[in-house]
Formats: C-alpha cells, sequence, structure tokens
C-alpha cells in the first residue's frame, strides 16, 4: 500500500477510535486531536511521496522539438566524389567540343554557346539532368562527318537526334559505351558501312531510326541482346540477310519498317511470319 494511503488509513482509524461529539446542528464530528493527527498523517504522506519521486530516475523523451532549426543543411560530398564529379563534367565537355570539330561544327547553321566557357545547358540543343548530358539535338543543322570515338564518354546520354544531316562512315563502335541510351534517330545522313557489333551493348534502347542512309550488310547476330526495343526503323538502306530477333528476343517490338532494303523474299516471308502476332500488320513494313 502507498505510504500517503496508509497515513491515511491510520489516521482515519485514530478518529474512530474518539468518541464522538455532538454539535447543535445534530452532525457528528471527530475531536480536535483525531483531526491534528489526520493533518499530520497527510503532510508525512505527502513528504515521503515527494521523496520517493525525488529518486526515481527521469524517463527521456523522445518526443520531436517544436522549435524548428533555420541552420543550413549542407550536403556532405567526400573530396573524392567531388573530383570525380569534376573529371567526369570535363570529359564530357571534352567529348562535345569533340563532336563539334569532327562535325565541321564551324559551318553549322546553329551552334549558340558550342566550345564556350558557358554552361552545357547553355550550348545549343543540349540537356542536362543532375549536371550530366542526357540529350543531344541537332537535327537538320548541317552536320558533317563521322561521330568520333569520344561520344563513349557520354556515360549518362539518353537521346541522340541528329537527323537530316550529312553524318557519314560507319557508326562507330564506341557508341554502344552510352549505355543509357533510349534513342537513336541518326535518320536522313550519309552513313554506309555495316552495323556495328557495338551497339548490343544498349541495353536500355527502346527507339532506333537509321532509315535513309547507305547501310548495307546484316543485322548483326549480337542485336538479340538489345531485348527493350519497341521501334526499329531502317528502311532505304541496303540491309539483307535473316534479323537476329526471335519474338520471344523482342517481346516489346511493335514497330518494324524495313521498306526498300535487298530482302529477298523469303527473307521478308520469315521476318513476318516471326513477328506476325506480336506486331500489328500496320506496323511491319518489308
Amino acid at each position: 500500500m502507498p505510504a500517503e494511503m496508509a497515513g491515511v488509513a491510520e489516521a482515519k482509524e485514530t478518529q474512530r477510535s474518539w468518541p464522538s461529539v455532538r454539535d447543535d446542528g445534530g452532525l457528528n464530528i471527530s475531536p480536535p486531536e483525531a483531526r491534528r493527527r489526520l493533518g499530520e498523517a497527510k503532510a508525512d504522506a505527502k513528504e515521503v511521496s515527494e521523496e520517493k519521486r525525488g529518486k526515481m530516475p527521469t524517463r527521456p523523451s523522445f518526443r520531436r522539438s517544436s522549435a524548428v532549426s533555420t541552420a543550413p543543411i549542407m550536403p556532405i560530398i567526400s573530396e573524392d566524389k567531388s573530383e570525380d564529379y569534376e573529371e567526369l563534367a570535363q570529359r564530357e565537355r571534352g567529348a562535345l567540343e569533340d563532336l563539334y570539330l569532327a562535325l565541321a561544327g564551324d559551318g553549322w547553321r546553329r551552334s549558340g554557346g558550342w566550345c564556350s566557357d558557358s554552361p552545357l545547358d547553355e550550348w545549343l540543343g543540349i540537356k542536362l539532368e543532375s549536371g550530366r548530358v542526357v540529350e543531344i539535338l541537332l537535327t537538320n543543322n548541317n552536320l558533317k562527318g563521322c561521330l568520333p570515338d569520344s561520344i563513349q564518354h557520354l556515360k549518362k546520354l539518353k537521346r541522340l537526334k541528329l537527323a537530316e544531316n550529312f553524318l557519314e562512315g560507319p557508326l562507330p563502335d564506341a557508341l554502344g559505351q552510352c549505355e543509357d541510351l533510349e534513342g537513336i534517330w541518326l535518320n536522313d545522313n550519309e552513313i554506309k558501312g555495316e552495323l556495328p557489333d557495338g551497339l548490343a551493348d544498349l541495353s536500355q534502347l527502346l527507339q532506333l531510326n537509321l532509315s535513309e542512309n547507305g547501310i548495307s550488310g546484316c543485322v548483326p547476330a549480337s542485336w538479340k541482346y538489345l531485348r527493350r526495343i519497341e521501334t526499329i526503323v531502317m528502311w532505304g538502306n541496303s540491309l539483307s540477310g535473316a534479323l537476329p530477333w526471335s519474338a520471344s528476343d523482342a517481346p516489346n517490338l511493335r514497330y518494324l519498317d524495313l521498306r526498300n532494303n535487298d530482302y529477298a523474299p523469303e527473307e521478308k516471308e520469315t521476318i513476318e511470319s516471326t513477328f506476325a502476332a506480336q506486331i500489328p500488320s500496320s506496323n511491319l513494313s518489308l
């Protein structure tokens, strides 16, 4: 029993042991001594209770303070990571400068910001995400020449749009090292030679348009690993031979245009039978 309650009980027991006294109002009251003892018992019980509370350990509070700190939260960046970022940024800038030189940038129709000290997102046709180059858009801009191997340093590039220009030579294998590429639009150029095996490494590739060029040979067998591909447009070239994909190799393929190439009738029949159940007839052109 708590000390406070015990003291009160003791006092009440003492109170009952005294004889009752009736006042003029007809009420029974305790004698003064009982009242005094009852008061002392309550005081003692309160003192004991406070003493016990003083000895009990204080429980820590986990309540979040209502005060909001106004101190700025600074990102923690290690020196090594900062240096790596600067190195990547310089490498991407260098790759774009190489592209400008390789594709006769002095003769471009528009070249605002290129090869200047301005931030890369102020260069015409360049888009950034988190400080990295993700898009090059220079359609119909009088680009002439071959894509340089240094394009491989644009590791976060997602969209390459250089259609309607005068690009020459075969596509470089190095393009396959732009691992985040989702779309390539190089249609209506003067690209020749065979398709590179290196593009098979573009595991994120969804859209590929190489129409109206001078590309010859077969689609490389290694391209079967382009499993996410959705759209292939390569009409107006000199392609022939079997395609590397079965329906299960390219489950997302929904548009295939291979018109005006050198495919034999039996090759066209094989392609059509392979994808007839997967690609709507309006999206399958041979």
